[in-house]
């Protein structure tokens, strides 16, 4: 029989706990970090996206389209492309975006776009997300930093973080904070803090507001710690 996903939490909370000198006592929090690498196995597929760390699946990397993050069924998981060793979609992108990487074992990079009249390609916003998939129910408290590189045009950036709903029919989505970003700024993301049931996802979703527009968003040093 499959273990549960609590059982799982729970054997994570303990060796967490052992491994840091803890009495059991004090294993009512668990860090669950990105995984140590991300990469897919085979080119055009989702193999490996989502992605398991300590057999949960916890992190996927979608697209948004439609370009409307406030509709649950526009989530889409991105595949693997060995050229550029990225996750890229295969379809209503433009120049490399929306796409997302870990470049390093606690950094995410997504790439974003706006529309570009003129320039060919006028179809939407190309929106790259970072999703965590809740295991269980319990408060997470996310930590680290996000930041806005602007390669291209101006506007005003922002991190929307939305709860959805995984489970068909419905994929409701309801937002949960907005995080202004001020170009070449790192913001602390100490304060994104959810209680959240088993099922549902917290998806970081950055946004622009121009056309002719791009970015590379950073999350640096990014955890998220479980308490019950």
């Amino acid at each position: 029989m499959r273990p549960n996903r609590l059982a799982l939490i729970a054997a994570i909370i303990i060796a967490t706990t052992l491994s840091a000198g803890l009495p059991l006592a004090a294993a009512q929090v668990v860090t669950l970090a990105l995984p140590k690498s991300w990469e897919g196995k085979k080119d055009g597929t989702m193999d490996n996206n989502p992605i398991k760390v300590n057999d949960l699946l916890l992190w996927r990397f979608d697209r948004i389209w439609p370009d409307d993050p406030e509709v649950g069924a526009n989530y889409l998981p991105m595949p693997w492309r060995e050229a550029g060793r990225v996750w890229k979609p295969l379809e209503h992108e433009m120049g490399g975006q929306p796409c997302a990487q870990l470049t390093d074992k606690d950094t995410v990079v997504l790439g974003i776009r706006g529309p570009w009249p003129g320039g060919g390609n006028n179809e939407g916003f190309k929106l790259a997300v970072l999703v965590f998939i809740v295991p269980t129910n319990a408060k997470y408290q996310f930590s680290g930093t996000v930041q806005a590189d602007m390669w291209e045009g101006g506007g005003s950036p922002s991190l929307t973080i939305y709860c959805r709903e995984a489970k068909k029919p419905n994929l409701r989505i309801k937002l949960l904070q907005t995080v202004a970003l001020t170009n070449k700024t790192a913001i602390d993301l100490k304060d994104c803090v959810f209680s959240m049931e088993a099922g549902q996802e917290i998806c970081f979703v950055p946004r622009l507001t121009n056309a002719n527009s791009g970015a590379n968003v950073t999350f640096k040093k990014f955890t998220v710690i479980a308490a019950k």
